[in-house]
């Protein structure tokens, strides 16, 4: 079964190159992109594949896709920026626009990705918030961090992975009866550093890092049952379990998956390397310069972006 993608926020359409053509098995039927030159980017490489300009007017069927792919701004979260964080009139506020259309559409899987420092933004309550939202949607979440450098490149560029499904699809969460929300758990622990040297860190009791094995440890978080909560009581509820650092009653639902690619690892030239351009940024004559700079450096490592959706492959197939 290949799987339908809604490519949200696509940029130059990384997620579905790594999609479409390292992972297999999943067809991008609509992107979502803003920006001008972007959109000439897709349109070269997906010439029959829709491209809808702005994401506060999009909208879409029930079920009319199996997977998103959410790259949402990061320039509010990042700490080349100036961290305002996701709310109104933020650029990265646009995070609830991906929850409106999750919620309307009900896809099998999201997955969110954004910078590393996410977590850690404003002491985790931005991190908290974003898990919140994607619970209140309906969805589990599970996430890891993965660098450029797990996968084999010359650079670091350590990038956060969410990836959401409705409660009833994760390995914990099948066949379940139990309908009462739970107070929320975080796996935490700290794991060894991965084989490509990747640092292991912890932030709000979460931590994600490659192994030695290759494979990547995601943490995961569940709230059964009514997590689309319109009462008073289940937001209290959440929000009491969100306050207590060790909750009376709470329980870790969900043992931590691995997530693996030993197959698209990059094998740059170190020697070659360059750390610095030799033509300049402006005046080099190339066409378009500055708008190919500033587009690769908003899009994703799509080698990177294989892990996940591998993960989510083999979630849809019934692989933990």
């Amino acid at each position: 079964m290949t799987l339908k993608v809604l490519d949200l926020f696509s940029g130059i359409g990384g997620f579905s190159y790594a999609a479409e053509k390292m992972v297999g098995g999943y067809k991008t039927t609509q992107f979502v992109e803003i920006d001008g030159y972007c959109q000439s980017v897709i349109r070269k490489n997906f010439p029959d594949t829709p491209i809808h300009d702005d994401i506060k007017t999009f909208t879409a069927e029930p079920e009319q896709f199996d997977v998103f792919t959410i790259g949402f701004p990061c320039q509010d979260l990042s700490v080349a920026g100036r961290q305002k964080g996701i709310g109104e009139g933020t650029r990265s506020g646009l995070f609830y626009e991906s929850i409106r259309l999750l919620k309307q559409v009900r896809p099998k899987f999201a997955l969110f990705e954004n910078v590393r420092n996410l977590i850690s933004h404003e002491k985790g309550t931005t991190f908290q918030e974003i898990l919140f939202q994607i619970a209140k949607a309906g969805y589990d979440a599970e996430w890891s961090v993965i660098s450029a450098k797990d996968v084999g490149a010359c650079h670091l560029r350590q990038r956060l992975w969410i990836i959401a499904y409705p409660n009833s699809i994760g390995c914990g969460g099948r066949n379940s009866k139990r309908r009462s929300i739970q107070e929320r758990s975080f796996l935490s622990g700290e794991q060894e550093r991965g084989e490509m040297g990747s640092e292991t860190q912890r932030c709000s009791n979460t931590t994600s890092n490659s192994n030695n094995n290759g494979s990547f440890t995601s943490t995961r978080i569940r709230i059964d049952g009514k997590t689309d909560s319109d009462t008073q009581e289940g937001e209290n509820k959440i929000s009491k379990s969100q306050r207590s650092s060790k909750p009376k009653d709470s329980r870790i639902i969900q043992q931590t998956p691995k997530w693996r690619d030993t197959k698209h690892r990059l094998k740059p030239d170190w020697r070659r390397y360059a750390s610095e351009p030799r033509l300049c940024r402006g005046d080099d004559g190339l066409s378009n310069r500055v708008l190919r700079l500033k587009a690769l450096g908003n899009s994703i490592v799509p080698n990177c972006a294989v892990v996940p959706l591998q993960r989510i492959k083999d979630l849809n197939e019934g692989k933990c």
